[in-house]
């Protein structure tokens, strides 16, 4: 049975301003995790986010829990997709 949890990914847009360096960073893992909480949200997901990290750690936004079960929400591979991995 597949986990609702990591059968699907949330795909962010995030649009360059005159941020740089770390602010930069912060911003793109709060769009990215923003967009994967929207993304649980509308399959219906209770979502409690544990922890963020901004800028990401290791390709990591934040720590969620979900009914109980503890996620790693991140990057997945080079593009703009952001899944979540069981812990």
């Amino acid at each position: 049975m597949t986990d609702p949890v990591t059968a699907f990914r949330g795909h962010y847009h995030y649009r360059g301003d005159a941020l740089d360096g770390a602010e930069r960073s912060a911003a793109i893992a709060e769009c990215a995790l923003d967009a994967w909480l929207a993304a649980a949200h509308d399959r219906g997901l209770s979502v409690s986010v544990l922890e963020r990290f901004a800028p990401a750690q290791e390709s990591t936004y934040a720590v969620v829990e979900i009914d109980g079960n503890r996620y790693a929400v991140r990057q997945h591979g080079r593009g703009n997709d952001v899944e979540a991995h069981p812990l």
